[in-house]
């Protein structure tokens, strides 16, 4: 899928779930990970759930975008966590 702007909106028929565009990491990261996708999407019910509960974050698709953008860590772990 092509980039979209941050934000945008689909649904997902296989898992019946809203996802919201939440921007893109920089080429460096996304080479270190192997990632090949031009867009990162977080699942609506985990925006909500952020809006909710941390409203130390008045804007979570900005500081989602921070983190992407601007980390201080990258790590790959391969394994799924337990």
């Amino acid at each position: 899928m092509p980039a979209v702007a941050i934000g945008t909106r689909i649904f997902v028929e296989e898992d019946a779930h809203l996802y919201i565009a939440v921007g893109s990491t920089t080429a460096e990261i996304a080479e270190r990970l192997g990632w090949t996708q031009e867009n990162v999407w977080l699942p609506l019910l985990a925006g909500r759930y952020i809006e909710k509960n941390h409203p130390e974050f008045p804007d979570p698709l900005h500081a989602i975008q921070c983190v992407l953008s601007q980390p201080r860590v990258v790590y790959d772990v391969p394994e799924q966590p337990t």
